[in-house]
């Protein structure tokens, strides 16, 4: 009897331990739906905000343009310049303002007015420093927003800035490398580094004959045997056809100018005995009198 009891006791004990477990998996799975709903509810909300500054930032656009036409102060964009700055600062949202279409926004904040003015440059500052936090964007997203003809209209612009003209064309040339395949930018490559892409992009064969040396026994070689003459061995006395060379250059030559270019001045400087003299050739025209010319009053000995 007592070992009935003692196993009616596990199973009892069983069948609690596994309800327990079920229970505890319910939880864990109720759980994760209410943190999925949460984050659902929280993009849905962000959403709704961002279509909603974007409608503001169009619309503000828009009250400028009219302002304009009417001769009259365009600041809407730039009272809501710190809030919208502000709101992409923040890099978690960065893709979603890019999915909801802030592109085709900023592209009429910094397009010209009609009166092809340029608009406030905090405006143009803060959204070209913006950009270049930005993801590439697509090519066909560009096209669509028409962001890349109002960045390229102000890095053509006469009025633009020197510093915005810089930041425009920094944009336009990162937007256009996946256009044209292009996927290294050579301005931000060290020298190192670009000695490294020049050796990856040789063949086997021109690996092979660089690290066995094959440069230097060549121009050994010749260095030694100099130029045939008539009546050495091998020379010919006709014109013959250059081959080409299976040089590999790879190793960019050392600079050897010491002296600095940028500090030279083109004017020579004067040694103590010109110096007294120009001193004296302008303390001579400064002393110098002007005689009265006398008139007639008949008009005589008067140059007509």
């Amino acid at each position: 009897e007592e070992e009935e009891e003692e196993e009616e006791m596990k199973e009892t004990m069983a069948c609690a331990s596994d309800f327990d477990q079920m229970m505890q998996r319910r939880k864990e799975a109720m759980a994760r739906a209410r943190r999925k709903r949460k984050r659902d509810s929280y993009s849905t909300a962000n959403d709704d905000q961002i279509f909603a500054m974007i409608k503001q930032m169009k619309e503000a656009a828009e009250t400028d343009r009219v302002s304009n036409l009417d001769k009259k102060a365009a600041t809407k964009k730039l009272l809501m310049l710190p809030t919208v700055i502000a709101h992409l600062k923040k890099s978690d949202l960065l893709i979603p303002f890019i999915e909801c279409g802030i592109l085709s926004a900023l592209a009429e904040w910094i397009r010209p007015l009609p009166d092809h003015s340029l608009p406030h440059m905090k405006i143009r500052d803060a959204v070209l420093n913006t950009l270049q936090t930005f993801p590439v964007p697509d090519s066909n997203l560009l096209k669509s927003s028409k962001l890349g003809k109002a960045v390229m209209l102000l890095y053509r612009h006469p009025k633009e800035t020197r510093k915005n003209r810089e930041r425009a064309g920094k944009l336009i040339n990162e937007w256009a490398r996946p256009i044209f395949g292009l996927a290294s930018d050579f301005k931000s490559m060290t020298r190192e580094e670009r000695e490294e892409r020049d050796y990856a992009h040789l063949t086997k064969a021109a690996r092979r004959r660089i690290s066995s040396g094959g440069e230097s026994s060549q121009k050994q070689s010749t260095e030694d045997d100099g130029p045939q003459k008539p009546g050495d061995k091998g020379w010919i006395n006709r014109a013959r056809v250059p081959m080409p060379s299976t040089n590999d250059y790879v190793v960019r030559p050392k600079w050897n100018v010491q002296h600095d270019l940028r500090k030279t001045s083109s004017k020579k400087a004067l040694n103590r005995f010109e110096k007294h003299l120009q001193k004296s050739k302008t303390k001579k025209q400064q002393n110098k009198s002007v005689h009265a010319i006398s008139m007639s009053i008949e008009g005589r000995n008067m140059p007509l």
